[in-house]
């Protein structure tokens, strides 16, 4: 079995766990967001500069569409970073709870072996 370093304290192999997956999705929802941030700039000034002149008031809604949908996008990746950082949080309790049990268990084992009287 062996011991890894995490934050220069030894932990198993089995309480480190990969997020590497999460963690994509998370770049990808934002590089997502952001690829839809340049659409709009390029779309709006597409708008404008259009020979078909289009009113104020449609490219400011499909805009404001686009907006809302990039921020939506950008929201949903920061809610799955949260609960990233929170499993790890929770991984990382558990794991010092584990160790604290065993410590303290370990004493109170052998005092009470001590406390039993001989009778034979």
């Amino acid at each position: 079995m062996g011991r890894d370093l995490l934050a220069s304290i030894q932990v198993r192999d089995e309480d480190i766990v990969s997020n590497r997956g999460p963690r994509a999705v998370v770049m990808l929802t934002r590089l997502l967001a952001a690829v839809l941030l340049v659409v709009l700039v390029l779309q709006t000034v597409t708008d404008l500069l259009a020979t078909e002149r289009l009113p104020l008031r449609a490219i400011l809604g499909s805009a404001g569409q686009l907006a809302v949908v990039a921020m939506l996008l950008w929201a949903i990746s920061e809610f799955a970073a949260m609960l990233i950082r929170s499993h790890d949080d929770l991984r990382a309790t558990r794991i010092l709870m584990a160790r604290l049990v065993h410590r303290v268990a370990r004493p109170a084992a052998e005092a009470r072996r001590g406390d039993r009287p001989e009778s034979e």
